[in-house]
């Protein structure tokens, strides 16, 4: 969905399509490969820890973390800021 057809049709089209998992792209090899080093160590102690954090919110995250299941990749934090402004400290 381009930027053409703006947020309103973004959020219909996450809506109708959140159960279809997303196509991998430039980042799921990374996330696979660090995936299968915490394999290696119990949840709670292992020394790599990833957070998810994307401008996506209700419902656009319903279709991030469905796909993450399919794809068998565990998140352990996620930050759906659903477009907030973030400004960095000067």
């Amino acid at each position: 969905m381009g930027q053409e057809y703006g947020m309103d049709a973004f959020q219909d089209n996450e809506a109708a399509t959140a159960r279809e998992p997303l196509p991998g792209g430039p980042f799921k090899n990374f996330l696979a490969m660090l995936h299968r080093i915490q394999l290696d160590y119990p949840a709670d102690t292992s020394p790599i820890r990833t957070a998810l954090i994307t401008a996506r919110d209700a419902p656009a995250h319903e279709r991030v973390i469905r796909t993450l299941r399919a794809w068998n990749i565990r998140i352990d934090e996620a930050l759906f800021l659903g477009g907030k402004e973030i400004r960095a400290n000067s």
